[in-house]
Order: structure tokens, then C-alpha cells, then sequence
């Protein structure tokens, strides 16, 4: 047990808000948006709802009102149900194909189409534990025939771009155990 009232604080803070990957990737990610303002348009999703054709927040200019919607649905994505949940296992394949569709015009349309400008820059921010997995697989471990975490993300970026003719940013945020 800490020893001491600053150690107790470090513990106290490391348990609230980083003791559990999911927690650790809601606590980063608020911090690092904290200072993005209405110059960018931002939008949510959880990896999960890949099959879907909408998002949980449509992209849209980061101002106060986009901004309070961001925040209360990440922060309401837990690991045990809820409206914004993640599940046990890491869909990314889908997850990318999805964000990969959503700059193709393919999710959303029309006024809440991402992409205004042909020349724009587009960027998914994906945090993962770097391996990927579906549901009917075990989870953690990942298919037999998986490619390694890092070339994944490359071969869907190099397909969308092959069927789009536009090249978007994808980081990839590794949350390990």
C-alpha cells in the first residue's frame, strides 16, 4: 500500500483513470482533444459497429456543441454494455473497411458526407491492443492466418486507395497489455 499522500494520489488517479485499456484509451484520447478546436471536424465511432451505415457522431465541425456530443459519447463507451460499447473482441479489419467506406461516400452522404474537398486531409485514429479478431474467433489471440498488426492497417489503407484515388492517414494507437 502507498506509503505516503503523493503515492496515494498516484495510485488513486492511475486507478481511475488508466488501470484498464479502456479507460486509459477514453483518459488519452480526452486529453489530446482538449485542445483541438472548431478548425477541425471531427467525428466517433467504436470498432464494433462496423456493419453499420451511420456513426455514433457524424463528422462535423469541432465547435462547442460537436465538441460536448464527442465527449459524452466517449466517455459513455464502456466494456459491459451500455449505448456506445465496445465489445470482447478487436474487429480492426472491419473497423478500417468501414472508415475507408465512410471517406468513399459509402456510410454517409450528403450533408453529413466527411469529405468536402477532393484535396482534403482525412485521418482515423484507431486505438487498439494491436491484434485483430471477430467474434467467433478466441478473443486476444487472434485468426491463425492474421497478418502481423503493423502491415493490416497498410493493406486496407493501399486497397481504399486503389478503389478511391485518395490516400488517408492511419494511426494506429497500441494500448498493450
Amino acid at each position: 500500500m502507498p506509503s505516503t499522500n503523493t503515492e496515494r494520489q498516484n495510485f488513486a488517479n492511475w486507478y481511475t483513470y488508466y488501470r484498464t485499456r479502456i479507460n486509459m484509451i477514453k483518459s488519452a484520447s480526452g486529453r489530446a482533444f482538449s485542445a483541438i478546436g472548431d478548425k477541425y471536424r471531427v467525428g466517433f465511432d467504436v470498432i464494433s459497429d462496423n456493419s453499420s451505415t451511420t456513426l455514433k457522431v457524424n463528422i462535423k465541425k469541432f465547435d462547442s456543441t460537436q465538441k460536448s456530443t464527442w465527449y459524452t459519447n466517449l466517455y459513455a463507451a464502456n466494456a459491459r454494455g451500455g449505448s456506445c460499447s465496445p465489445t470482447h473482441y478487436t474487429p480492426l479489419r472491419g473497423a478500417l473497411s468501414k472508415a475507408g467506406r465512410l471517406y468513399a461516400g459509402k456510410v454517409v452522404t450528403g450533408t453529413n458526407d466527411p469529405v468536402q474537398y477532393s484535396c482534403q486531409q482525412n485521418c482515423t485514429i484507431l486505438p487498439t491492443d494491436g491484434y485483430w479478431n471477430i467474434d467467433q474467433e478466441v478473443p486476444n489471440s487472434g485468426p491463425s492466418r492474421s497478418p502481423a498488426p503493423s502491415a493490416m492497417p497498410r493493406a486496407i489503407t493501399a486497397r481504399f486507395a486503389r478503389t478511391t484515388r485518395r490516400w488517408p492517414a492511419t494511426r494506429t494507437a497500441s494500448a498493450g497489455r
